[in-house]
């Protein structure tokens, strides 16, 4: 089944070009999230990163590009790697087709974050998160921002549903110029706008009620 918070975060992303779907029109959200997807995400959830890959995106030359700068996620992890954001495996690999378990997809989520802050050690009934770990900071810092909508096992793959639902919230929270996630902000500013639309439409105004989580 697919949470309920991973498909609410389909209209912000979608509406700011996150996600474009499968060629059936489907998310699939089940399925698990693989490094190269992942990456694509980040980089295009992020205004500036998503400039960047489309200059990138421009200046790619497939008749003289490796067999790996022709693949579709080229210009994002050209991106990423340039700005040190994604770092290879213990083996020196990136494994990009590979699903991404939950601890490195939270990691890369912090990294891509645009404002961090220190947090002190946090765990929770979501994120069972340890001390001295690799991912302990970037675990606290998702806990502390209220990243995490379901529990979630760290050596497990992260589907694509729960993935979405994360950077939703991360970049709600950004927008909103707030560190940590906030349900009821994020409600009461998505009907201000509505409001301020109706305003210059007084034909159409609707008020929706607020339904929180």
């Amino acid at each position: 089944p697919v949470p309920a918070a991973a498909e609410s975060s389909f209209p912000l992303l979608q509406h700011e070009g996150v996600l474009s779907g499968y060629a059936d029109g489907s998310f699939q959200l089940w399925k698990p999230i693989t490094r190269a997807e992942a990456i694509k995400v980040l980089v295009t959830s992020d205004g500036t990163l998503r400039d960047e890959a489309d200059a990138a995106q421009r200046h790619l030359h497939p008749t003289v590009e490796t067999a790996e700068g022709q693949q579709w996620y080229a210009p994002y992890l050209r991106v990423a790697t340039t700005r040190k954001l994604v770092h290879g495996l213990p083996d020196g690999s990136l494994r990009l087709h590979s699903p991404l378990p939950v601890a490195e997809a939270v990691t890369l989520l912090h990294r891509f974050a645009r404002v961090s802050r220190p947090v002190p050690f946090l765990t929770s009934s979501y994120l069972r998160n340890k001390e001295g770990e690799w991912y302990t900071e970037a675990m606290s810092n998702a806990i502390a921002r209220k990243l995490v909508t379901e529990p979630l096992e760290l050596s497990e793959p992260i589907r694509r549903g729960q993935f979405f639902a994360m950077v939703e919230r991360l970049r709600v929270a950004e927008r909103n110029q707030s560190f940590a996630y906030d349900a009821m902000a994020h409600q009461w500013r998505q009907q201000d706008e509505r409001l301020s639309i109706a305003s210059r439409n007084p034909f159409t105004i609707t008020i929706p009620a607020l339904h929180l989580e």
